[in-house]
């Protein structure tokens, strides 16, 4: 299927710049698609953030990122249902990544991870089920670019919340800049402080939940004996630990601040 240029106008715009994103005409994309459905079928080229290159993604995975409602996005998912869970073959990106890295609303998000569960008791062996645990090339969780995400704003608690819900391992899960999404989210400015206080107390409270296999010892299957005193002491420094433990690499930081917003982008 060839590119159909008309379309391309209407979604070439890049995501990660203000000024185009506001370019996006919803109404101009929902009428040429319901005029030209087979538009949507084609693969296009895209610019990198990078500037350097360009990745091939549908229609779905742009109007996604570029903020379509879940109207739209319902319209093209029903023309061409495997794009939903088609990963970009360069950064890995799945329609996932892309609602997280631009702090999709709560209804788009819930649709999308509803895909899953649909299609899981489906017996349906499409790979849906797992775009919540799927990395970039950069090893970026969904959640790690929501934590991230600061265009067209933050992600807010609500949308952090379903996804962490529908993935609670993924808060210890680090990319490649060595960072849990709970660190993704202090390193962002634009977090909000609630965001931050939910994920600080959510990554402690799986670490802890953590800490008698990794650190109490358990021998063919059995839990060995902990002290009370030093299950306590944990306890109350679980916080302390997590924060030293992340800045292991601390001396990472200033290279590691510069790259996430180019590592960002690349995605998409």
């Amino acid at each position: 299927m060839e590119p159909d240029q008309n379309l391309f106008q209407l979604i070439h715009f890049r995501p990660w710049d203000r000024e185009e994103r506001n370019q996006f005409d919803e109404a101009a994309v929902l009428q040429y698609i319901s005029q030209h459905p087979q538009s949507v079928l084609a693969l296009y080229e895209f610019k990198t953030g990078s500037g350097r290159g360009a990745t091939k993604n549908y229609c779905l995975h742009r109007i996604i990122a570029l903020g379509a409602s879940l109207a739209l996005i319902q319209k093209v998912h029903a023309i061409h249902p495997i794009a939903m869970t088609y990963r970009t073959p360069d950064f890995g990106s799945t329609s996932l990544h892309a609602a997280c890295m631009y702090a999709a609303s709560l209804d788009v998000l819930e649709y999308i991870l509803k895909q899953s569960t649909r299609d899981r008791d489906n017996k349906k062996d499409d790979g849906n089920d797992n775009m919540i645990r799927q990395t970039t090339k950069h090893v970026f969780l969904p959640l790690h670019l929501a934590c991230q995400a600061d265009i067209p704003h933050a992600m807010p608690l609500a949308q952090i919340q379903l996804l962490v819900e529908a993935y609670p391992a993924g808060l210890l899960r680090k990319n490649k800049l060595w960072d849990t999404p709970w660190k993704t989210a202090q390193r962002n400015k634009s977090s909000h402080p609630e965001v931050l206080d939910y994920l600080e107390r959510k990554t402690a409270q799986l670490q802890l939940q953590q800490q008698p296999q990794e650190y109490g010892g358990e021998e063919e299957g059995k839990h060995q004996p902990r002290d009370v005193s030093t299950t306590l002491t944990t306890a109350t420094t679980s916080s302390e630990f997590l924060f030293s433990l992340s800045n292991k690499y601390e001396f990472h930081v200033s290279i590691q601040s510069l790259l996430h917003f180019y590592i960002g982008i690349v995605h998409l």
